[in-house]
């Protein structure tokens, strides 16, 4: 659990901080490049942003995820029933909501450890480089929120001395919120449950029972609204395609890399002191998958997340997380330190997949650009068939999905639509279909030729 000797006397607390504090910033410099291209309107991103838009509320996609939701559209509803109707400005406001979670789960951290303890705060680093990286071509997707507030409640449970009232008030609030975020939820809950029982056995103080016990009763509350929602999912689809993703990040460099060494950086992490060089000499071997990847990515530049890889790796928040839920509970209990050797080994860790991740970010700039192309085309309607972005030459659509498409159209129109590019004719047609019916029409203005499909729409101001 945590203690006041927790940092190694080898490492200053200052570098600690410097370290993280550095690493943080990184992080979230690297999140708001990819607001700033619109990465979080990728696959289900839009269509999120039309059902607030739409419905002029939360989304309300899913019972079991609704916290998720409220913590991440809630910037984008309160700018709605304020009135604004700029699209531009709505999708940045959309992509600070999604941001939210970040900021407030690392605030919450901070708050949580103290100067003694800030290098428990790899963790929460690690679930970011080791997960939520990974599947950013769903940023909107729920489980990254789950991830992201899987770690005040960790670093409350390891504290390495009784918990206040207030730090207990806390930690019912953390789980009751994480009860409905994703269905993963029920591993974490029972591993955190664990954990929440040797406190109490420790303790054995009045207050920590009164926390402990409502804390497993909520804990036991998440899990079961877990299991419901997986027996009994909200699209059985969803739960045969998560299955089948499992699989599939054999083929995600990025997860086999990361994940190589998270497993050696905290194996290194617990040997004692009394084997320094070989504790040194593990934080070192640990860069030997990064080394490989980089090697890999030079020898094939051809390589890049894809949409699909970037999706699957989804299926991480039931393995990846509980691995490091575990990894923090053995490293609090026993008390582990870091060396100078560890810090290196995970901001070379850190920096080197951040600049990848960003570097693979033109993929999903140039579907954006190649869109901003289509929406002055002579035709109403553009089949995306017959578009770059279907040209297997150009590789678009491996960074694209196939539903979303009329929706980035409206999205990226300028706020005058004068073509949408169609989603395939044999495939899902997303939400609506723009040759039926309009939507976004209090946002946006259309062409005088969409007439022909709805007489209310307002006509753009330069043709009127």
């Amino acid at each position: 659990m945590l203690s006041r000797s927790v940092a190694c006397p080898r490492v200053s607390k200052d570098r600690i901080l410097f370290t993280i504090c550095g690493l943080i910033f990184l992080g979230a410099f690297s999140f708001l490049v990819k607001i700033v291209v619109d990465k979080h309107l990728s696959l289900d991103g839009v269509n999120y942003f039309f059902h607030v838009l739409e419905n002029t509320g939360f989304a309300n996609i899913a019972w079991s995820r609704r916290y998720t939701e409220y913590l991440t559209e809630w910037p984008l509803v309160l700018c709605v029933w304020l009135g604004m109707t700029s699209i531009d400005y709505l999708t940045k406001i959309f992509g600070a909501g999604i941001f939210f979670p970040y900021v407030l789960s690392f605030c919450l951290c901070w708050w949580i450890t103290n100067e003694e303890d800030r290098v428990y705060l790899f963790f929460p680093l690690a679930s970011f480089i080791g997960f939520n990286l990974l599947s950013d071509y769903d940023l909107i997707a729920d489980h990254h929120v789950l991830a992201l507030m899987t770690w005040p409640i960790m670093l409350l449970l390891i504290k390495n001395r009784p918990l206040s009232i207030r730090e207990g008030i806390l930690l019912w609030a953390l789980i009751f919120v994480y009860s409905r975020m994703y269905e993963t939820a029920v591993v974490n809950a029972l591993i955190m449950s664990l954990v929440l029982m040797v406190r109490m056995v420790k303790f054995r103080l009045r207050l920590e029972y009164v926390i402990g016990a409502v804390a497993l009763i909520l804990l036991a509350v998440a899990a079961y609204i877990s299991v419901i929602y997986i027996v009994d999912p909200r699209s059985p689809t969803n739960r045969g395609a998560f299955l089948d993703s499992i699989l599939v990040n054999q083929r995600n460099w990025e997860a086999i890399a990361t994940s190589g060494f998270l497993s050696l950086f905290f194996l290194g992490w617990l040997i004692t002191d009394r084997w320094l060089v070989l504790k040194d000499l593990v934080f070192v071997i640990a860069l030997v998958p990064i080394v490989v990847y980089v090697l890999a990515r030079i020898a094939h530049p051809e390589y890049a997340v894809t949409a699909y890889l970037s999706f699957s790796s989804r299926t991480l928040v039931g393995i990846v997380i509980p691995g490091l839920i575990i990894g923090c509970a053995v490293i609090g209990f026993l008390r582990a330190t870091i060396t100078s050797t560890g810090l290196v080994s995970f901001a070379i860790m850190f920096v080197t997949m951040i600049g990848f991740n960003l570097y693979d970010l033109r993929h999903w700039n140039e579907v954006r650009v190649e869109f901003a192309k289509l929406a002055n085309s002579t035709e109403i309607f553009i089949p995306i068939e017959e578009t770059a972005l279907a040209d297997p030459q150009r590789d678009l659509r491996h960074h694209r999905w196939s539903w979303n498409n009329s929706l980035l159209s409206l999205v990226w129109s300028d706020g005058c639509v004068r073509s949408v590019v169609l989603n395939p004719e044999k495939g899902p047609q997303g939400p609506f279909d723009p040759r039926e019916e309009l939507v976004f029409k209090r946002y946006l203005e259309y062409d005088k030729r969409f007439r022909t499909v709805d007489a209310g729409v307002r006509i753009c101001s330069k043709d009127s």
